[in-house]
């Protein structure tokens, strides 16, 4: 039987999270899944028990106004994998406070994130993305994360 990935699923929205686990479980497919805050992460965590799924450490940038980047490291340390976290520039969720927050707020958790594995939200942020990863990554260990030389 073939083997699926899965590297950006939020089952904590899903309707039914148990049958949607049984259905992984059932068809093999190993997933990543992603939280929107620290304690939406200490729910998943304690609730999801599968080897087919990793539940990564999320402070979503849509709610920066939720943000608790205390509780966000410390659940650091029970986990490999880092996500959602980064910057959503959209007209929806961007004021000048708001945009600086986001900024200040993902650095602090790239920081932290040193050889974890890391999904990104960017919405419109794509060039202070690259900055803000290669301010936090030294231009070598940047190069080596994404494939470069």
């Amino acid at each position: 039987m073939n083997k699926y990935l899965d590297t950006h699923i939020h089952l904590d929205l899903f309707d039914d999270i148990d049958e949607t686990i049984n259905l992984i479980k059932k068809h093999k497919i190993y997933v990543l899944s992603m939280t929107n805050h620290p304690k939406v992460y200490e729910v998943m965590k304690a609730k999801v028990d599968s080897p087919y799924v990793r539940i990564a450490l999320g402070m979503h940038p849509q709610l920066i106004d939720k943000v608790n980047l205390a509780l966000f490291k410390e659940n650091t340390v029970s986990t490999k994998y880092i996500g959602e976290v980064g910057l959503d520039f959209s007209d929806k969720y961007m004021t000048i406070k708001t945009k600086n927050a986001q900024i200040d707020a993902f650095n602090y958790i790239l920081n932290l994130s040193n050889k974890k594995v890391i999904s990104i939200h960017s919405r419109k942020a794509e060039q202070q993305i690259i900055y803000c990863i290669k301010e936090n990554f030294n231009n070598k260990s940047f190069k080596r994360k994404i494939g470069g030389h």
